[in-house]
């Protein structure tokens, strides 16, 4: 995504709209910064729903019962890790995707996400914990059926 193209394309084609007694040019341009980032978000809460949905319904190829054992515990990890990662806050999520999926290096993630390359350190380092702990505790599905 390329933010300061799509803000300054969305502000071209809706020059019309803009209203100077509502505020300056910079300020109608960051609303549209905000408004696309959102979007955004938006965006990748669903991608990651739907790879959650997706790994859930795969099919492997060969004898399937073969690997039964194999597909329940690689789709529940994954299923658990995808809810995780959605349920992260958004500068969480935004800057482990940028690490994570990007594969930025944290000299970039800091530019982009205009902090210290120290602070993507620790952050980093923290929502990984987090999600390691969240994997560790979250319930496994064959626990579902043990209380009944």
């Amino acid at each position: 995504m390329d933010l300061a193209a799509d803000v300054f394309r969305i502000a071209i084609e809706s020059y019309d709209a803009y209203d100077a007694s509502r505020g300056s040019e910079r300020a109608w341009l960051y609303g549209i910064a905000t408004n696309q980032l959102r979007r955004h978000q938006r965006t990748e809460v669903r991608r990651l729903r739907a790879t959650e949905r997706l790994a859930a319904s795969e099919v492997l190829a060969g004898d399937p019962l073969l690997q039964v054992n194999d597909r329940i515990d690689a789709f529940a990890v994954n299923e658990r890790l995808c809810a995780a990662v959605a349920d992260l806050d958004v500068d969480d999520r935004d800057l482990l995707i940028l690490v994570a999926w990007e594969q930025l290096p944290h000299r970039v993630v800091a530019e982009t996400l205009g902090i210290p390359a120290g602070t993507v350190r620790s952050r980093l380092h923290r929502i990984r914990k987090t999600l390691r702990h969240t994997m560790r505790t979250s319930p496994q599905p064959w626990e579902e059926f043990d209380n009944e």
